[in-house]
C-alpha cells in the first residue's frame, strides 16, 4: 500500500505538470474579461458611451455566456477537455482582439457577446478536467492555485492596462484599442499548445508510470463509489429538481454578482470617488487588492484542504467581503484608507473559490457532474448580466454609493444560502485523509 508521503509527492507532481498551462490561459481569460473596465476610462468618452450603456455592454457578455453554458458542456462530454479547452481559448482571444476595430457602443457590445460565446465552456471545462485528475481532498488547493492566475492577471494586468490606455496611442489609434488587440492575440497563440499538453486523465499521461497511474485511478474510483452511494437518487433527467444543485447555483450567482461587478466597475468607481487619479495611477492602485487576493486565496485553499473544513472557509470570506464594500464608502481617511479597504476587498473577493468548488463534486452525482458544473456556472453568467445591468441603473440614479450597497447585499445573500447546505454529506473529503 502507498504511503501518504508517496501520495502527496505524486499529486504535487501532477499539479506541477498540468496546472501551469490552464493557469496561463486563465491569466489571459481574466485580462480579456476585465480589460473593458480599464478601456472604459477613455473608450466611453471617445465612443460616447453613458453609464447606462456601459452597464449594457458589460452585461451583454453574460447573456451569451449564460446561453452557451450547457451546449459547451455537451461538447465537453463529446470531444473531451483536451480538445475543447484549447479551441475555445483560441477563439475567445480572437474575439477580444477584434474589439480593436469597434467604432461605436453597438460594435463593442457585439464583440462582448461573441466573447461570451467562446468563454462559456472554459471555466466549467477546467473544473471538470480537474475531477479527471484529482480527488476531492486535493481540489480546494488545486482550484485556488488555478484561480490565483486571475488575481495575477489583476496584479500584472491592472497597471499594464492603465498604462496602455493612457500612453499606448500608437499609429493614431487610442490606447484602449491596443489593449484589446494585444491581450487577445497572446492567448490565441498560447491556446494552440494545449492540443499537445492537455490529457484527459492519468491513463493518457506519458510522464506517469503505471504504478502512479494506478494510484490516482484508485483514488478517483474510490471517491466515485462513495459519491454514487450518497447521490444515487439523482439522475440526469432530475437535474432541475435537485434542491442542493439549485442552492449551489444560487450561492454562486449571488457571490459572483459581487465579484464580477466589483471587477468590472471598481476602476470607474474608484475614479469617481477620488479626484485627480489618472488611468495609470488607478491601475497601480488596483494591484494592491489583487496581491492581497493572491495571498489569501492560496492560504484559505490550503488550510481548507488540510482541515477538510469547507463551510466556514467559504462563509468567512463572503461575510467580510460584504462588509468591505460598506467600509470603502466610509468618508474617512482619504486615499490610504480606501486602499486599506480595497485590500480587504481583494483578500476576500476570491478566497472563497477553493472551498466552494469542492462542494459540487462532493454533493452531486459523478454521472452528471460535467453538466452540473456548467449549470452552476451558467448562474454565474446570469448573475453577471443581472448585476452589471442593475449596477448601470443604480449608478445612474444613486451614484457609486448605491452600487457598493448593492454589492454588499448580494454577498450577504450568499452567506445565508451556504448556511442552508447539509455539510454532513461531504464525507468524501475524508477518503484517504
Amino acid at each position: 500500500m502507498e504511503s501518504s508521503i508517496d501520495r502527496n509527492r505524486l499529486y504535487a507532481k501532477v499539479k506541477w505538470a498540468i496546472i501551469p498551462y490552464v493557469f496561463a490561459l486563465y491569466f489571459f481569460n481574466g485580462m480579456d474579461r476585465t480589460n473593458i473596465s480599464f478601456a472604459a476610462l477613455t473608450m466611453n468618452k471617445e465612443l460616447s458611451i453613458s453609464a447606462l450603456a456601459f452597464g449594457t455592454i458589460t452585461s451583454t457578455f453574460f447573456i451569451s455566456y449564460l446561453i452557451f453554458q450547457i451546449p459547451s458542456s455537451m461538447l465537453l462530454k463529446k470531444f473531451g477537455a483536451s480538445k475543447l479547452i484549447p479551441s475555445i481559448a483560441c477563439l475567445w482571444g480572437l474575439a477580444t482582439a477584434g474589439t480593436f476595430f469597434a467604432q461605436d457602443a453597438a460594435q463593442v457590445t457585439a464583440f462582448r457577446f461573441v466573447l461570451g460565446i467562446f468563454e462559456a465552456g472554459f471555466f466549467p471545462g477546467v473544473m471538470y478536467w480537474f475531477t479527471l485528475w484529482f480527488p476531492s481532498r486535493e481540489r480546494a488547493s488545486v482550484t485556488a492555485i488555478f484561480m490565483l492566475s486571475g488575481t495575477c492577471a489583476n496584479i500584472i494586468g491592472a497597471p499594464l492596462a492603465g498604462y496602455m490606455v493612457q500612453y499606448a496611442n500608437w499609429f493614431g489609434f487610442s490606447g484602449w484599442r491596443w489593449l484589446f488587440l494585444i491581450e487577445g492575440i497572446l492567448p490565441a497563440i498560447i491556446a494552440l499548445f494545449g492540443f499537445y499538453i492537455m490529457k484527459d486523465g492519468p491513463e493518457k499521461a506519458k510522464w506517469l508510470n503505471e504504478k502512479e497511474k494506478a494510484l490516482i485511478r484508485s483514488d478517483l474510483d474510490a471517491e466515485k463509489a462513495v459519491t454514487t452511494v450518497h447521490t444515487k437518487k439523482i439522475g440526469f433527467a432530475k437535474i432541475i429538481t435537485n434542491g442542493t444543485l439549485w442552492k449551489l447555483a444560487m450561492i454562486y450567482m449571488f457571490i459572483q454578482i459581487a465579484q464580477q461587478v466589483g471587477a468590472m466597475w471598481m476602476p470607474v468607481l474608484i475614479k469617481g470617488m477620488t479626484v485627480g487619479l489618472s488611468a495609470s495611477a488607478i491601475g497601480y492602485i488596483m494591484m494592491i487588492p489583487a496581491i492581497a487576493g493572491a495571498i489569501a486565496m492560496v492560504l484559505v485553499g490550503n488550510h481548507s484542504d488540510k482541515t477538510g473544513e469547507r463551510k466556514w472557509h467559504a462563509i468567512t470570506p463572503m461575510l467580510i467581503l460584504s462588509a468591505s464594500f460598506l467600509l470603502i464608502l466610509l468618508p474617512v481617511g482619504g486615499l490610504l484608507f480606501k486602499i486599506a479597504m480595497l485590500s480587504i476587498y481583494g483578500a476576500t473577493v476570491v478566497s472563497w473559490y477553493g472551498p466552494y468548488w469542492t462542494m459540487p463534486p462532493a454533493f452531486l452525482s459523478p454521472e452528471i457532474i460535467a453538466v452540473s458544473l456548467a449549470f452552476i456556472n451558467s448562474w454565474s453568467a446570469a448573475g453577471g448580466f443581472i448585476g452589471n445591468k442593475f449596477s448601470g441603473i443604480i449608478a445612474t440614479n444613486f451614484g457609486n454609493t448605491g452600487v457598493f450597497v448593492f454589492l454588499a447585499a448580494v454577498a450577504l445573500v450568499s452567506v445565508v444560502l451556504v448556511l442552508t447546505l447539509d455539510f454532513k454529506k461531504m464525507a468524501i473529503d475524508h477518503i484517504h485523509g
